[in-house]
């Protein structure tokens, strides 16, 4: 249900049974019966749940162990709209050691070039026929430091500094339209120790109810390290578990990603093959290990 906030999970006799949820606007409270129940929500997401779950959470030491060991990064999002075109060599890439990023780790895409029309229904587009100008997603990371800024510093940044050292065409480009959007602890925070605290896709003590995400345990994919794709496929994997308890329809098929090339592959044992020798002349860890 759109425009709403989970407030309770309700549980009895093993299985999820309910929901209840506040609306956004009206702030009148709903339950709605459940057959099933998916929790396609982060960490910070599922403590909140957990918190006014109390049937939910004595039902499972698994979700109880993931709301009190992970956390959530902070995450700011963003989004430029140019006047003109700026040839990017790559579409994806990374800021890092910058100033400006004050501790945060970033990424930028160029959506021109991944996206087919990044300008569609943008109202700007409909005042200048054949508007071509390139489109920036910047995202940051680890970004506590940033939320507090305003949006006018966080586009000085990006438009002034960040942006022209990376590619120096945006330095002759100007802004027609922006956004920024902060997500306070919304990102999963992987740190030591916390890989045992990792929910199953599916919670034993309840079998009508599975866990999506990018921090779920045991989804055998090769997406592992790409956010975003892992959340995705996991709640393919989620709604097949779902299917398999319960016995219900076909499954969805889920692809995994392409295979490496063939020339990394040789590389990759080509290293492995001189750590080996680097070992046994006592020189351990003369290589990065793959």
């Amino acid at each position: 249900q759109g425009g709403g906030f989970v407030e309770e999970v309700i549980v009895s006799d093993g299985r999820a049974r309910a929901v209840r949820v506040r609306d956004a606007e009206t702030k009148k409270v709903s339950t709605i019966d459940a057959d099933v129940v998916v929790l396609a929500v982060g960490v910070t997401g599922l403590r909140r749940i957990l918190m006014g779950s109390p049937t939910l959470a004595a039902s499972s030491p698994d979700l109880r162990k993931t709301a009190g060991t992970m956390k959530g990064i902070d995450v700011m999002a963003t989004r430029i709209w140019f006047d003109r075109p700026v040839q990017c060599p790559f579409p994806s890439n990374v800021f890092a050691n910058y100033d400006e990023l004050e501790g945060a780790g970033g990424t930028f895409f160029c959506l021109d070039v991944l996206h087919d029309d990044p300008w569609h229904n943008h109202t700007y587009a409909h005042h200048r026929e054949g508007v071509s100008g390139s489109v920036i997603a910047a995202d940051f990371y680890n970004a506590g430091n940033l939320l507090p800024l305003p949006d006018e510093e966080i586009m000085r940044r990006l438009t002034k500094v960040l942006l022209p050292s990376a590619v120096p065409g945006f330095a002759r480009a100007e802004v027609v339209d922006s956004w920024v959007q902060r997500f306070p602890a919304a990102v999963t925070h992987f740190a030591p120790g916390t890989a045992d605290a990792r929910p199953p896709i599916v919670i034993p003590e309840i079998p009508n109810l599975a866990v999506a995400g990018d921090h779920v345990r045991g989804l055998d994919h090769g997406s592992a390290g790409l956010c975003q794709e892992r959340a995705y496929v996991s709640g393919l994997a989620a709604a097949n578990q779902i299917l398999r308890v319960n016995g219900d329809g076909p499954l969805h098929p889920i692809l995994d990603i392409e295979a490496d090339e063939p020339q990394f592959t040789a590389l990759q044992d080509a290293a492995r093959a001189a750590e080996k020798i680097a070992d046994s002349f006592g020189l351990a860890g003369l290589f990065f290990r793959s």
